[in-house]
């Protein structure tokens, strides 16, 4: 059931229960684990260069591209957002259009969802367990460290480094 439904698409490699299930037409993917970049599916063939390993990794990835996901349920709700690197265990795991970001630790950028139907550029960098972790609309926030910006919502232009740094500001 890996790559099962890849007809005309090139140089991919699934591994694990039904990675990358569905997709026909986008190339040069990996998709190691159950799940992994299951719904991968553009509309054309392109070379869609994802990766994703780890439980349900990239799971609802459809036409994204460029991504970078590890980690069990890591990036597992992205659907359209482009380059992002997110590592780590339910890191990036809410927000299914944002693009441009890194999320490195357990959680980080969590609950990250800006609105709209396409992928958003909202270039934050979250390194941390629980860096970043309830930024929903947030755009162009650096944080580095545990908990670091973990209260931060919809603020932009923010800067934390170290030990839950900017831990209570909400914007």
């Amino acid at each position: 059931l890996a790559g099962d439904a890849l007809t005309d698409a090139d140089y991919n490699v699934a591994v694990g229960f039904q990675a990358l299930g569905t997709d026909v037409l986008g190339s040069r993917s990996v998709a190691i684990g159950f799940e992994a970049l299951k719904t991968q599916n553009p509309g054309s063939a392109v070379d869609m260069y994802n990766v994703g390993i780890g439980f349900n990794a990239g799971q609802q990835i459809t036409t994204g591209i460029h991504n970078t996901i590890m980690g069990g349920i890591a990036g597992d709700a992205l659907t359209t957002g482009q380059a992002n690197v997110v590592i780590g265990y339910a890191a990036g795991s809410v927000g299914d259009n944002w693009s441009r970001c890194v999320a490195i630790g357990r959680a980080a950028l969590g609950n990250h969802n800006p609105s709209g139907t396409t992928a958003v550029v909202t270039a934050n960098t979250a390194i941390g367990y629980d860096a970043l972790t309830t930024c929903n609309t947030g755009t162009n926030n650096t944080s580095i460290g545990y908990q670091s910006g973990q209260r931060l919502q919809g603020g932009d232009n923010n800067v934390f480094v170290g030990l839950q740094s900017g831990d209570n500001i909400v914007a």
